[in-house]
């Protein structure tokens, strides 16, 4: 619960227990974002896949494109394939 009595996590769950760089993974309604540790949304539902931060980084999909984001949520580079793998 929040300081006002707000479920923090009743639209959300979450992926993983594990939090990667101090996000982790959660989904609403086939869609995903990140929280932090305090159960704040800080990466909207915006991805159809996410993937765990690794040197500040994530990769991640909207359904059209592969891109590697920052905790700000900013693309640092997009790409129509897959890449290999995590950083």
């Amino acid at each position: 619960m929040d300081r006002i009595g707000r479920d923090q996590h009743r639209i959300a769950k979450t992926l993983r227990i594990d939090f990667s760089e101090g996000l982790a993974p959660v989904q609403e309604n086939e869609m995903a974002g990140y929280i932090n540790k305090q159960g704040e949304l800080v990466i909207p539902f915006n991805y159809l896949t996410v993937n765990d931060f690794s040197e500040g980084l994530a990769l991640v999909t909207d359904g059209n494109k592969w891109m590697a984001i920052d905790k700000e949520n900013k693309a640092v580079f997009t790409t129509d394939y897959l890449p290999a793998g995590p950083f």
